[in-house]
């Protein structure tokens, strides 16, 4: 007889539950607009980085020298229209590669070419 009674307040708590539960399908519908909400966030979003991009291919790719005072002399920064980076004449001490840090994105530190115009000491940046 105990069990009985444990067995009918556990069915009445069930049906309270189920009573005052949402309707199935008022559940799904508010779940089906929030993954409709996301997946517009989500595109919208992916929108505006695709347009960044096509803005960015717009822009004229130029030639660009940057001469840059190194002590006693000048050493040269030249960055083409196809992203390679020349230096000419690193200079006697690691100034150069100060201000290459300002010219150089973080991402991208590497040279591709280096060039010494002659083999003095003042040319040759040992730092490199």
């Amino acid at each position: 007889m105990r069990d009985e009674n444990v067995q009918n307040n556990g069915f009445k708590e069930i049906e309270l539950f189920l009573e005052n539960a949402p309707p199935c399908g008022a559940f799904s519908l508010i779940m089906s607009k929030k993954i409709i909400l996301s997946i517009a966030v989500f595109l919208f979003f992916l929108n505006i980085l695709c347009w960044q991009e096509v803005f960015a291919l717009n822009e004229i790719k130029k030639l660009k020298v940057d001469f840059l005072d190194v002590g006693q002399g000048d050493s040269v920064f030249i960055q083409t229209p196809q992203d390679h980076q020349i230096l000419i004449d690193g200079g006697p001490n690691s100034s150069a590669l100060k201000k290459l840090s300002e010219l150089i994105p973080v991402w991208d530190k590497e040279i591709d070419l280096v060039i010494l115009s002659h083999p003095e000491s003042d040319h040759i940046c040992r730092d490199f």
